[in-house]
């Protein structure tokens, strides 16, 4: 019965670790995940845009394939005019499915801390996008 549980554990933890790599990896990065209250984070970022709309550039805009959420998905990332790059490069990037325009994860960068939430009904983990740069979202 033990071996049967530590069994099951260790393919438990296995197969937990290879569907969300992409959040350890993230984790290990510095960010802080948010698994739960998608859409209120997604609207959090999208107001503080819209209210200090002058503050932010269009920093990058493209279309990835995301083997997390099955699909192709564009970014758009937002740099913070008052934020310094040596600090940090890219303060808010949104993702959103490239067909219908369903939010599936948003990043942000706030009080010196990386943040990311993603859409759990459309991936079970973060998009497999990660910063080559320590002060980078994307």
């Amino acid at each position: 019965m033990l071996r049967s549980i530590l069994i099951f554990g260790l393919l438990f933890s296995v197969n937990t670790w290879s569907k969300c790599s992409s959040d350890i990896a993230l984790k290990a990065q510095g960010f802080k995940v948010h698994t739960k209250n998608f859409q209120k984070y997604f609207s959090q970022a999208e107001k503080r845009l819209e209210q200090d709309q002058e503050q932010f550039i269009d920093d990058l805009s493209g279309t990835i394939y995301s083997s997390v959420a099955s699909q192709m998905v564009t970014i758009h990332s937002f740099d913070y005019l008052l934020s310094p790059q040596s600090v940090m490069f890219g303060d808010i990037v949104f993702m959103e499915t490239f067909y219908g325009k369903t939010p599936v994860e948003v990043r942000w960068f706030d009080n010196g801390q990386k943040h990311l939430a993603y859409n759990s009904e459309v991936q079970n983990c973060a998009t497999n996008t990660i910063p080559f740069a320590v002060n980078a979202l994307l």
